[in-house]
């Protein structure tokens, strides 16, 4: 058997070995409620074990615990198991349709966790609210300003917060007042966050869910070419957007589009920052990740396993893998296509 043979075969099995872990879904929980007074139910639909993970994070570092749901049966989970001093969590899960999340504060239902993390969201109020409290949960490692925009059913601005988040993973709590004629509070960040929202009327108190109405308009320019890493399963699992200047590196990358041969690794350095580019295609929101491609080393046929991982993998644990380097090399990810500097910008690739 020669080495490229050999090669191939290693690297299929590590493809199929590492894609039981791709495309999880993780969920976030702002701080809302404290340690004693919080308990999580999770429901297994299923008929086999389901495993799902919560992770606490504590400045940078994220403390990530297994638990197993046996099926067709529920497991409660106390407050104190769920968070630190930050008190914000988040729950990651491979069966997000076979595994049913209820979180409980003093006993009252908490809102459905979803996975939005755009910097942009749109939470309709209903007719005759008078305050909203607003949880702002930052997922960018650097602070990071925010404004809150009162608009009318017209786009009319009634009214506008400014804020900061000084630290990752940490959650602003707001109390405000509502301008009279507001239809809709938007939430406007540069980064990734993620928000909740309560209306508050004379009679009631309710939850208001979030809702992106388009990506975000990202400032790609057009100098140099943009092109889409992904996995090569059919729909793509996950992908991400690399920006190459250099012209020969540029052919190289074109090369790989529809090669016939073995296709290369990308070997590259990463950044804090989207860098006006990067940003994930899968996800409904087509939020912009919070790292980028700073620059591209080589196209390999193979590369050092410690620099393997994911795109998803990478944002979940940027500070650790930038504090060692900065270095990816995604062994089942490859150049798939070149997009256009509107394309990245609008996050909606052309139709072929």
């Amino acid at each position: 058997m020669n080495h490229s043979t050999l090669l191939q075969i290693t690297l299929f099995v590590l493809t199929v070995c590492m894609s039981a872990v791709a495309s999880a879904k993780t969920f976030y929980a702002p701080a809302f409620c404290e340690p004693q007074d919080l308990h999580l139910t999770v429901e297994n639909i299923s008929l086999e074990s389901q495993l799902f993970w919560v992770q606490r994070h504590s400045n940078t570092e994220v403390f990530e615990e297994a638990f197993e749901v046996p099926a067709q049966e529920s497991i409660n989970i106390p407050g104190y198991s769920l968070i630190t001093e930050s008190k914000s969590f988040s729950l990651k899960t491979q069966s997000e349709n076979l595994l049913h999340f209820e979180l409980n504060c003093q006993g009252r239902p908490a809102p459905l966790l979803t996975d939005t993390v755009t910097p942009h969201v749109i939470h309709y109020l209903p007719p005759g609210a008078i305050t909203v409290k607003v949880s702002l949960l930052n997922l960018y490692l650097n602070p990071q300003s925010v404004t809150l925009r009162f608009s009318s059913s017209q786009g009319q601005t009634l009214g506008t917060e400014e804020v900061r988040i000084e630290k990752y993973y940490d959650t602003l709590e707001l109390k405000l007042t509502v301008p009279n004629g507001t239809q809709k509070l938007e939430v406007l960040g540069t980064n990734r966050l993620h928000s909740w929202v309560y209306s508050q009327s004379q009679r009631d108190e309710v939850f208001i869910s979030g809702i992106y109405l388009g990506p975000l308009q990202l400032q790609a320019h057009s100098e140099g070419s943009y092109f889409l890493v992904s996995t090569q399963d059919t729909p793509a699992r996950e992908s991400f957007v690399v920006h190459i200047t250099d012209s020969e590196m540029i052919e190289k990358a074109r090369e790989q589009i529809d090669s016939a041969g073995f296709p290369k690794i990308v070997v590259a350095r990463i950044g804090l920052g989207h860098g006006g580019f990067n940003r994930s295609f899968q996800r409904n929101d087509r939020a912009p990740f919070s790292w980028s491609v700073t620059q591209v080393d080589a196209l390999a046929d193979f590369a050092h396993i410690d620099c393997d991982g994911s795109p998803e993998l990478i944002e979940e644990r940027l500070q650790e893998r930038l504090s060692e380097g900065g270095r990816i090399c995604f062994w089942r990810y490859r150049i798939t296509k070149e997009l256009t500097a509107l394309e990245v910008q609008q996050g909606k690739l052309a139709t072929p």
